[in-house]
């Protein structure tokens, strides 16, 4: 009977064994996430850059400088900014090479000689609302005298 019992326990353990273990609990399956790339939409109010005005200056101009008939040969612009050489003719012509900035939103037009010589000075206009005329006075920066500048756009 010892046997008996003995055996009996032993299938009874693994029975019990065998069934607790076959019915393991398992979760189901985690879903892989996967990243993907979505822009991200930006909700704040966007303000454009102010477009900054410019009026082309590029060109030639012909004038007066202190009454003397000038050409002014503006060669480059980048924006604003302009460069080029204004010839005077005095006695003999005086050839000034400058360079300067338009400020369309003031029309306005600042330049300064760019050769170091005693009668190098700078310049400040008024610009015409067509941007095809302007006039102002010239400034010595040793003598300290000024003197009437006025040019249209010929081309």
């Amino acid at each position: 009977m010892n046997s008996f019992l003995g055996k009996l326990s032993l299938l009874i353990v693994s029975a019990f064994l065998i069934s607790f273990t076959g019915c393991k609990k398992e979760e189901a399956p985690k879903a892989t996430e996967t990243a993907v790339s979505q822009p991200v939409q930006d909700t704040a109010k966007k303000t454009a850059a102010p477009v900054e005005q410019t009026v082309e200056v590029k060109g030639t101009w012909a004038g007066t400088f202190n009454n003397y008939p000038s050409t002014l040969e503006i060669k480059e612009q980048t924006g604003s900014k302009f460069s080029g050489v204004l010839t005077i003719k005095s006695r003999e012509a005086e050839v000034r090479p400058v360079k300067g900035e338009v400020n369309a939103a003031k029309s306005t037009i600042t330049m300064s000689d760019t050769k170091v010589f005693r009668e190098a000075g700078s310049y400040s206009a008024s610009l015409s609302k067509d941007g095809k005329s302007f006039s102002g006075l010239f400034s010595s920066n040793v003598e300290k005298a000024s003197f009437s500048i006025s040019f249209k756009k010929t081309n």
